[in-house]
Order: structure tokens, then C-alpha cells, then sequence
């Protein structure tokens, strides 16, 4: 996963549409994460969706959409 963070986003997101079984998606804010995450760093819910669909019909969603969710890195 440490190569996700030197990809851009276009890169991330096909890398996600790829290997959908490595993510998640928060059922909060519709945020993709690691499967490995117990609480969403955007919106700290803890509900998630591991369905192959909706993880890749929000990738291709994000794939030409800027980001816009603040993280706590941002702010500090």
C-alpha cells in the first residue's frame, strides 16, 4: 500500500478498480479506505460496504473528480 501514496489520483483509482478486495467504502461519507480501517479518518464512521460494485463505481466515480473531504492533516 505504500505505493498508492507516490501514484496520482487517476493511477489510485484504477489501482482500486483492479484489487477492489484490498478497499472499502465508508457508508458515511462514500470514502474509500484499506480494508484494514476500523473508523473513516474523513468522517470517523465505522459502517462499511465491501461490495465489489460500489467499490468500483466510486473509484471510477473519484477517478477525474478532485478531492474535496478535509483530512486532519490539512488543518495542522
Amino acid at each position: 500500500m505504500d505505493k498508492i501514496k507516490s501514484m496520482s489520483r487517476k493511477e489510485v483509482c484504477n489501482f482500486v478498480v483492479e484489487n477492489h478486495d484490498l478497499f472499502k467504502a465508508c457508508d458515511t461519507c462514500d470514502s474509500i479506505l484499506s480494508s484494514n480501517t476500523v473508523i473513516c479518518p474523513v468522517c470517523k464512521g465505522y459502517r462499511f460496504n465491501t461490495e465489489e460494485k460500489l467499490i468500483k463505481k466510486l473509484a471510477k466515480k473519484f477517478k477525474n473528480k478532485p478531492r474535496s473531504s478535509l483530512l486532519d492533516s490539512d488543518l495542522y
